[in-house]
């Protein structure tokens, strides 16, 4: 069905051969997905180092996919167990970088099974008047 399309309706996307292995998730000889769209290839040429892909870009799969990210991420962060395990992580890292001085927050979220790490950090310079009278140097 998708070879009678109308190259106008395509899109023409030119890589190199390496980019074609580590730009594009392919999710089967004839799919792969590019900055989070879908896209179905209709035909393949090679020139020198460059494959060009004449695609189908599957607008609807891209939604669909976009759609089941955003639930699974809904679902993770409902369930108690993560959020308690996200807390722990940000306590742990915080114990680890953070001097006590900042005021900071530490985000950690999971984006299909990935963490995702977010430092927000903050402080305040705070001028104390030296004290009065001044210490004695014993």
């Amino acid at each position: 069905m998708i070879a009678g399309i109308d190259r106008n309706d395509l899109a023409l996307l030119k890589f190199t051969r390496a980019e074609t292995e580590t730009l594009l998730n392919w999710h089967h000889s004839k799919e792969f997905e590019y900055l989070r769209q879908m896209y179905d290839v209709v035909e393949t040429s090679e020139h020198g180092d460059s494959v060009y892909y004449w695609c189908w870009w599957d607008k609807d799969e891209t939604a669909l996919n976009r759609q089941l990210d955003q639930l699974a991420e809904e679902a993770n962060q409902r369930n108690p167990e993560n959020t308690q395990q996200q807390q722990r992580l940000s306590d742990f890292l915080k114990s680890l970088i953070i001097p006590n001085s900042l005021n900071t927050t530490i985000v950690v979220k999971f984006h299909n099974t990935e963490p995702t790490l977010t430092l927000l950090m903050s402080y305040s310079l705070e001028c104390n008047p030296p004290p009065s009278p001044p210490p004695e140097i014993v």
